[in-house]
């Protein structure tokens, strides 16, 4: 049984995908190669680095997590809770061979102290993707933006403690929950309803006044970093600018280079709320390795 949420679900882990063969690569000319060859196929990271061993049709670091948080769900029977994910989060990072980023290494460093509090100190900015990582947890909740938001904002506080993070995942669950009840993206941004708090709001209206610039120059100039000062407006420039063409939003994502997988959490989470699978390739579905675990688990989540 498969309903609206799961294909966004599915579209977040295509566009990880897709997005993996260029991600971290700031230089366009490598990047222009890169998508010459591979086309609009999946493909494997071409650099030795951080994503080094990462084969065509797996995720970026990213899309582990985000994996990882759909399989907590199932081995917790629908429930969240800080205690059961610390512990479970701990478990798949002792052993996890992927990229380990700053934030999450501090993490599983005061899990391994046994300190009291698993969340986060605070830290004004931090990275998008800290953002961007609980599509898992709308299949809990996919109409309710309060109790997801609450939800969201506690996992990432594991990581984070920042209030561009809270913010971001504000704005972010509640555009998810109004794609997934029918109100397009770009519609929903410009809700009065929509909780653009005075501190992302020159984020959100940058990105916004951006759409009559070349994608890439644009992303370029806010910052294809991971951090979102810059991911966020980059996210929303796609949001707009692309809004009746998805694919072409995941494309030109992939064209703007840096943290390609970063911004696409967000996006394909947007994107695919409204559009379904159809905010991706079909090709980029059919070709991730863990579909049919990914399904099932879906499934498992989707038995009210």
């Amino acid at each position: 049984m498969f309903d609206k949420t799961s294909d966004m679900l599915i579209s977040v882990f295509a566009a990880d995908a897709f997005s993996l063969k260029a991600e971290w690569i700031y230089d366009f000319g490598k990047v222009d190669t890169i998508i010459e060859s591979t086309k609009d196929e999946l493909a494997a990271h071409p650099e030795k680095g951080y994503l080094t061993g990462k084969e065509a049709g797996e995720f970026s670091h990213y899309g582990d997590h985000v994996r990882n948080l759909l399989g907590y769900l199932v081995s917790s029977n629908r429930q969240f809770s800080l205690d059961t994910y610390s512990a479970h989060w701990s478990n798949f990072f002792d052993t996890y061979n992927g990229y380990k980023d700053h934030a999450s290494k501090a993490a599983f460093k005061r899990l391994s102290k046994e300190v009291t509090s698993f969340k986060a100190p605070k830290k004004m900015l931090a990275d998008m993707a800290g953002a961007s990582r609980f599509a898992p947890l709308v299949l809990l909740h996919p109409s309710d933006a309060e109790a997801l938001t609450s939800m969201a904002q506690s996992e990432a506080g594991c990581f984070y403690n920042s209030p561009f993070i809270t913010d971001s995942i504000s704005l972010g669950c509640f555009l998810v929950v109004s794609c997934l009840k029918g109100e397009h993206p770009f519609e929903a941004l410009g809700s009065k309803d929509a909780p653009i708090s005075d501190l992302i709001r020159p984020l959100v209206e940058g990105g916004l006044e951006s759409v009559q610039q070349d994608t890439r120059l644009a992303i370029e100039k806010f910052g294809n970093a991971c951090g979102i000062d810059g991911s966020l407006p980059g996210i929303i420039h796609l949001i707009a600018k692309y809004k009746d063409d998805p694919i072409r939003g995941h494309h030109e994502n992939l064209r703007a280079g840096g943290d390609i997988s970063g911004r696409s959490l967000l996006y394909s989470m947007a994107m695919g709320a409204f559009f379904g699978v159809d905010s991706v390739r079909k090709s980029w579905i059919d070709g991730l390795q863990d579909l049919e675990a990914i399904r099932k688990d879906i499934s498992f989540l989707l038995v009210r």
